[in-house]
């Protein structure tokens, strides 16, 4: 099942969930059961890996309901929060006939612009038309969002998840199935505030994995 566009529905602080020792002990059984790689992505790294509760069900912390996630998978889950510290945008695709990418794989096209943008003018000119291209999609995507829904902001888009009732939210699918979280550029990252500066963080600790896997694109 494609990975859709969610909020945290109910009572629920993020803060409670990083201080619930049975959450945390389940969350490492179940990050070592995975081998520290995202169910969503596929993504593999040993440091930002976070557990996401299948259920939705936050006081249910049998390692058996926890999977892994990359945190912009997990994030695509709780987009309301990014909404709050302003780490993304809602976009969609400017043709109807061809929707935009699986968010699954499109978190793992941001890290690979990410690896490319991070060198800079140094990067071989291949790579540097890609990440003009890929960057130049996803501003187009945001700017139809804007069009279509007279808002691309994530704030925006979590309000009409959270109003709905359980059996719209079940078949959000059919409304905002084509709707994608895209990731404010890196270097727009505000290393003063605290938000930012840890996705910032987490952000180029993902780039310097990168290149011990790929080598540098100069």
């Amino acid at each position: 099942m494609a990975l859709l566009l969610g909020v945290k529905r109910g009572n629920w602080r993020e803060e409670e969930i990083h201080n619930d020792k049975v959450y945390l002990d389940a969350r490492s059984k179940a990050i070592s059961r995975d081998h520290s790689t995202c169910q969503e992505c596929a993504w593999q790294a040993d440091r930002f890996q976070e557990g996401h509760h299948k259920d939705d069900d936050h006081t249910n912390n049998d390692p058996a309901n926890i999977i892994t996630l990359c945190a912009w998978c997990h994030r695509s889950h709780h987009i309301g929060l990014a909404g709050v510290y302003e780490l993304g945008y809602a976009g969609i695709s400017t043709d109807r006939s061809k929707p935009m990418p699986p968010q699954a794989f499109l978190n793992q096209a941001t890290r690979f612009y990410d690896w490319v943008t991070a060198h800079g003018a140094n990067a071989k000119p291949h790579f540097i038309q890609w990440a003009y291209n890929f960057e130049e999609y996803l501003t187009n995507c945001i700017a139809t969002a804007e069009r279509v829904f007279g808002s691309s902001e994530l704030s925006d888009m979590a309000e009409i998840l959270a109003s709905m009732n359980n059996e719209e939210y079940a078949k959000r699918g059919d409304l905002i199935g084509g709707v994608r979280l895209i990731h404010r550029r890196m270097q727009d990252l505000n290393p003063a505030n605290a938000a930012e500066a840890h996705e910032l963080e987490r952000r180029k600790y993902w780039v310097s994995v990168m290149k011990q896997r790929l080598g540098s694109p100069a």
